[in-house]
């Protein structure tokens, strides 16, 4: 590239960084640090729960849904957990 300036996208955002020349990126990031910390999120919101009940069947479905990480049950216990979060 003698004598043009390198077209440049920079992106810094954390684990995930990258640097492109002239080039367009079609990668897909999938963070495990990011999705360690969204189940952390939805336990600490599960426990804004006022029914005990209701806030230990969440709970578990968050344990259930996290543990399924890779697997085949993955979207069903997704879809248990959303329907639990969704019935309070």
């Amino acid at each position: 590239m003698r004598g043009q300036a390198a077209e440049r996208d920079a992106s810094d955002n954390g684990s995930d960084s990258r640097v492109n020349l002239s080039s367009a990126s079609n990668s897909a990031n999938i963070g495990s640090e990011s999705s360690d910390k969204i189940f952390v999120e939805l336990r600490d919101a599960a426990r804004s729960v006022a029914d005990e009940i209701q806030r230990s069947v969440i709970i578990s479905n968050v344990d259930q849904f996290e543990q399924s990480k890779g697997t085949a049950s993955y979207v069903h216990k997704y879809q248990t957990f959303i329907a639990s979060a969704a019935a309070t």
